[in-house]
């Protein structure tokens, strides 16, 4: 179970998703108010972890939301192949992983400007019902 608010993940069907807003509604003929995780189009969302894709549900205060089991990691950029994929290394400079690169384009062009500028940026990885998505970066040159 997990208290809704900004910035939480939680379940929306079987999507992993984190929320920007949550809006109580007015209480309808019975009394009852409902809480709703909406839209990203209008700003306020609750979206896929890994494919950005809008999320909406109305439900009651009280239903249980579960969270998903997830995991954070920081990883070093060590090279862009031209089919889209990152390779990373852990701290111990071992090469670790290959990740697609993240779909949001903002994010996407900053890897790519730090990378070619020399850097070799850190990267956020989120690990997730066996999925993981590159998630933030941190400009770190030595």
């Amino acid at each position: 179970m997990v208290v809704l608010r900004s910035g939480s993940l939680v379940m929306l069907g079987e999507h992993p998703c984190r929320i920007t807003e949550v809006k109580a509604t007015r209480s309808d003929r019975g009394g009852y108010v409902r809480i709703v995780i909406e839209g990203k189009s209008s700003g306020n969302a609750a979206f896929d972890i890994f494919t950005g894709e809008r999320f909406e549900e109305a439900d009651e205060p009280c239903a249980v939301r579960l969270s998903p089991i997830h995991e954070l990691s920081t990883m070093r950029l060590m090279e862009v192949r031209n089919d889209g994929v990152c390779q990373l290394s852990n701290n111990d400079g071992i090469t670790f992983k290959n990740i697609r690169m993240p779909e949001e384009n903002r994010l996407k062009e900053t890897i790519l400007r730090l990378f070619e500028e020399g850097c070799h940026p850190i990267l956020t990885i989120v690990e997730c019902m066996g999925l993981e998505a590159i998630v933030d970066v941190h400009r770190i040159c030595s």
